[in-house]
Protein backbone atom coordinates (compact mmCIF):
# COMPACT_ATOMS: atom_id res chain seq x y z
CA UNK A 1 0.00 0.00 0.00
CA UNK A 2 3.13 2.32 0.76
CA UNK A 3 3.76 2.55 -3.09
CA UNK A 4 0.22 3.48 -4.17
CA UNK A 5 0.68 6.38 -1.85
CA UNK A 6 4.01 7.70 -3.38
CA UNK A 7 2.88 10.56 -5.77
CA UNK A 8 5.39 9.66 -8.38
CA UNK A 9 4.83 6.18 -8.22
CA UNK A 10 1.24 6.95 -9.03
CA UNK A 11 1.98 9.44 -11.60
CA UNK A 12 3.60 7.25 -13.47
CA UNK A 13 1.28 4.37 -13.19
CA UNK A 14 -1.59 6.68 -14.52
CA UNK A 15 0.49 7.90 -17.86
CA UNK A 16 1.60 4.18 -18.70
CA UNK A 17 -2.02 3.18 -18.29
CA UNK A 18 -3.13 6.05 -20.71
CA UNK A 19 -0.80 5.13 -23.05
CA UNK A 20 -1.41 1.26 -23.18
CA UNK A 21 -4.80 2.32 -23.29
CA UNK A 22 -4.72 4.00 -26.37
CA UNK A 23 -2.54 1.19 -28.12
CA UNK A 24 -4.58 -0.79 -27.25
CA UNK A 25 -7.96 1.07 -28.43
CA UNK A 26 -5.63 2.00 -31.85
CA UNK A 27 -4.85 -1.66 -32.43
CA UNK A 28 -8.71 -2.91 -32.14
CA UNK A 29 -9.41 -0.34 -34.41
CA UNK A 30 -6.99 -1.08 -36.43
CA UNK A 31 -6.96 -4.86 -36.46
CA UNK A 32 -10.90 -6.25 -35.65
CA UNK A 33 -12.79 -3.60 -37.11
CA UNK A 34 -11.40 -3.68 -40.12
CA UNK A 35 -11.04 -7.50 -40.36
CA UNK A 36 -14.95 -7.37 -39.73
CA UNK A 37 -15.51 -5.56 -42.54
CA UNK A 38 -13.67 -7.04 -44.94
CA UNK A 39 -16.41 -9.48 -45.55
CA UNK A 40 -19.31 -6.62 -45.45
CA UNK A 41 -17.45 -4.88 -48.38
CA UNK A 42 -18.41 -8.16 -50.46
CA UNK A 43 -22.67 -7.25 -49.72
CA UNK A 44 -21.72 -3.78 -50.60
CA UNK A 45 -24.92 -2.10 -52.81
CA UNK A 46 -22.05 -2.23 -55.72
CA UNK A 47 -22.40 1.98 -55.34
CA UNK A 48 -18.95 2.37 -55.23
CA UNK A 49 -18.21 3.45 -51.99
CA UNK A 50 -14.64 2.99 -51.18
CA UNK A 51 -15.52 3.39 -47.73
CA UNK A 52 -16.51 0.34 -45.97
CA UNK A 53 -18.53 2.03 -43.07
CA UNK A 54 -20.17 4.05 -45.49
CA UNK A 55 -21.34 0.74 -47.42
CA UNK A 56 -22.79 -1.04 -44.49
CA UNK A 57 -24.88 1.89 -43.36
CA UNK A 58 -26.35 2.86 -46.60
CA UNK A 59 -27.12 -0.76 -46.99
CA UNK A 60 -28.39 -1.56 -43.46
CA UNK A 61 -30.26 1.55 -43.31
CA UNK A 62 -31.54 1.36 -46.63
CA UNK A 63 -29.92 5.04 -47.63
CA UNK A 64 -31.17 7.01 -50.52
CA UNK A 65 -28.87 7.87 -52.66
CA UNK A 66 -29.00 12.18 -50.84
CA UNK A 67 -28.56 10.58 -47.57
CA UNK A 68 -25.15 7.92 -48.94
CA UNK A 69 -24.24 11.30 -49.80
CA UNK A 70 -24.37 13.04 -46.64
CA UNK A 71 -23.03 10.47 -44.74
CA UNK A 72 -20.08 9.73 -47.01
CA UNK A 73 -19.36 13.69 -46.49
CA UNK A 74 -19.88 13.74 -42.25
CA UNK A 75 -17.51 11.23 -42.13
CA UNK A 76 -14.92 12.99 -44.34
CA UNK A 77 -15.53 15.97 -42.08
CA UNK A 78 -15.67 14.20 -39.04
CA UNK A 79 -12.15 12.59 -39.74
CA UNK A 80 -10.15 15.40 -40.91
CA UNK A 81 -10.99 17.40 -37.64
CA UNK A 82 -10.45 13.96 -35.59
CA UNK A 83 -6.90 13.96 -37.60
CA UNK A 84 -6.06 17.37 -35.32
CA UNK A 85 -6.51 15.84 -31.99
CA UNK A 86 -4.59 12.68 -33.23
CA UNK A 87 -1.69 14.61 -34.47
CA UNK A 88 -1.92 16.24 -31.34
CA UNK A 89 -2.08 13.45 -28.85
CA UNK A 90 0.71 11.73 -31.24
CA UNK A 91 2.65 14.73 -30.37
CA UNK A 92 2.27 14.90 -26.46
CA UNK A 93 2.84 10.82 -26.62
CA UNK A 94 6.56 11.87 -27.82
CA UNK A 95 6.94 14.50 -25.24
CA UNK A 96 5.97 11.83 -23.03
CA UNK A 97 8.09 9.55 -23.31
CA UNK A 98 10.95 11.52 -24.01
CA UNK A 99 11.17 12.79 -20.37
CA UNK A 100 12.80 9.49 -19.52
CA UNK A 101 15.90 10.97 -21.11
CA UNK A 102 15.87 13.71 -18.71
CA UNK A 103 15.45 14.83 -15.29
CA UNK A 104 11.91 14.96 -15.18
CA UNK A 105 9.67 16.84 -12.74
CA UNK A 106 6.60 14.79 -11.43
CA UNK A 107 4.59 18.29 -12.43
CA UNK A 108 5.92 17.69 -16.15
CA UNK A 109 4.30 14.01 -16.12
CA UNK A 110 1.45 15.22 -14.39
CA UNK A 111 0.69 18.10 -16.77
CA UNK A 112 1.46 15.88 -19.82
CA UNK A 113 -1.19 13.08 -18.59
CA UNK A 114 -3.91 15.72 -17.84
CA UNK A 115 -3.45 17.40 -21.33
CA UNK A 116 -3.35 13.61 -22.96
CA UNK A 117 -6.58 12.95 -21.29
CA UNK A 118 -7.54 15.58 -22.37
CA UNK A 119 -7.08 15.45 -25.53
CA UNK A 120 -8.50 12.18 -25.59
CA UNK A 121 -12.01 13.03 -24.17
CA UNK A 122 -11.85 15.72 -26.62
CA UNK A 123 -11.57 13.28 -29.18
CA UNK A 124 -14.09 11.21 -27.77
CA UNK A 125 -16.35 14.02 -27.51
CA UNK A 126 -16.07 15.16 -31.31
CA UNK A 127 -17.14 11.52 -31.93
CA UNK A 128 -20.40 11.86 -29.69
CA UNK A 129 -21.55 14.83 -31.90
CA UNK A 130 -20.24 12.88 -35.09
CA UNK A 131 -22.72 9.78 -34.09
CA UNK A 132 -25.65 12.69 -33.49
CA UNK A 133 -24.87 14.35 -36.70
CA UNK A 134 -25.03 11.26 -38.69
CA UNK A 135 -28.75 9.85 -36.69
CA UNK A 136 -30.00 13.77 -37.68
CA UNK A 137 -29.94 12.54 -41.61
CA UNK A 138 -32.28 9.49 -40.87
CA UNK A 139 -35.58 9.18 -41.17
CA UNK A 140 -37.51 7.44 -37.90
CA UNK A 141 -37.78 4.47 -39.66
CA UNK A 142 -34.19 3.79 -39.95
CA UNK A 143 -33.44 5.03 -36.39
CA UNK A 144 -33.98 1.96 -34.59
CA UNK A 145 -31.18 -0.17 -36.97
CA UNK A 146 -29.14 2.85 -36.75
CA UNK A 147 -28.89 3.16 -33.07
CA UNK A 148 -28.43 -1.13 -33.10
CA UNK A 149 -25.31 -0.75 -35.22
CA UNK A 150 -23.58 2.42 -33.05
CA UNK A 151 -24.40 0.30 -30.02
CA UNK A 152 -22.34 -2.53 -32.30
CA UNK A 153 -19.43 -0.24 -32.54
CA UNK A 154 -19.64 1.00 -29.42
CA UNK A 155 -19.53 -2.46 -27.89
CA UNK A 156 -16.31 -3.42 -30.00
CA UNK A 157 -14.50 -0.76 -28.63
CA UNK A 158 -15.17 -1.98 -25.04
CA UNK A 159 -15.00 -5.71 -25.79
CA UNK A 160 -12.16 -6.19 -28.17
CA UNK A 161 -13.94 -7.07 -31.42
CA UNK A 162 -16.74 -5.57 -34.09
CA UNK A 163 -19.30 -7.48 -32.95
CA UNK A 164 -19.21 -6.69 -29.11
CA UNK A 165 -18.81 -10.46 -28.54
CA UNK A 166 -15.15 -12.58 -27.21
CA UNK A 167 -13.51 -13.59 -29.74
CA UNK A 168 -13.65 -16.97 -29.02
CA UNK A 169 -17.16 -16.50 -30.13
CA UNK A 170 -17.02 -14.86 -33.41
CA UNK A 171 -15.54 -18.57 -35.32
CA UNK A 172 -19.32 -20.31 -34.27
CA UNK A 173 -21.79 -17.56 -35.27
CA UNK A 174 -19.60 -16.94 -38.40
CA UNK A 175 -20.61 -20.74 -39.36
CA UNK A 176 -24.13 -20.23 -38.98
CA UNK A 177 -24.34 -16.48 -40.51
CA UNK A 178 -25.44 -17.07 -44.56
CA UNK A 179 -26.05 -14.14 -46.91
CA UNK A 180 -29.94 -13.14 -47.45
CA UNK A 181 -31.04 -12.49 -50.35
CA UNK A 182 -29.67 -8.90 -50.44
CA UNK A 183 -26.46 -10.19 -49.05
CA UNK A 184 -27.39 -9.36 -45.42
CA UNK A 185 -25.73 -10.85 -42.89
CA UNK A 186 -27.87 -10.35 -40.18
Amino acid sequence: MGLLKNPKFTSWVIAILVILNLLTLGALVKFNLRSDFIGERRHSRGDGDRDPITSIFSRRLNFTEEQRLQFSELRKNHYSAIRSVDQALEEKRKQLFALHKSDNSEEELNELTLEIGTLFAEKEKMTFGHFAEMRAICTPEQLEAFDKLIQRLGQSRRRGGPSGRDDRDRGRDRDRRRPGPEGDRD
